[in-house]
């Protein structure tokens, strides 16, 4: 739960994450509650290893659709975010 609030105070900062994302996680948790407290001695580990790639991949999901772009490649600072790695190669012959 921790993990998801740091998450939704430093990714979701648009309003359409801001709207969705509550929801999604609510969502995926009361499913898992609701199944924890169905099914009290059946798979507990695996219902929460479910409920933590479901939450993961729909953070991925918010962090790549909903995460403000900022214009060109430079940050907010004017920075520059993109760190270019010069390849070099070597032929041997």
């Amino acid at each position: 739960m921790w993990v998801s609030e740091i998450f939704c105070m430093v990714r979701v900062r648009g309003n359409a994450g801001m709207r969705k994302f509550p929801n999604f996680f609510l969502s995926l948790f009361l499913a898992y509650l609701i199944y924890i407290y169905s099914y009290p001695l059946g798979f507990s580990y695996l219902a929460f290893t479910c409920w933590l790639s479901s939450v993961a991949s729909t953070m991925v999901y918010f962090s790549n659709r909903f995460h403000p772009r900022t214009e060109g490649n430079h940050g907010v600072m004017g920075y520059d975010r993109v760190v270019h790695i010069a390849a070099t190669t070597t032929v041997f012959s």
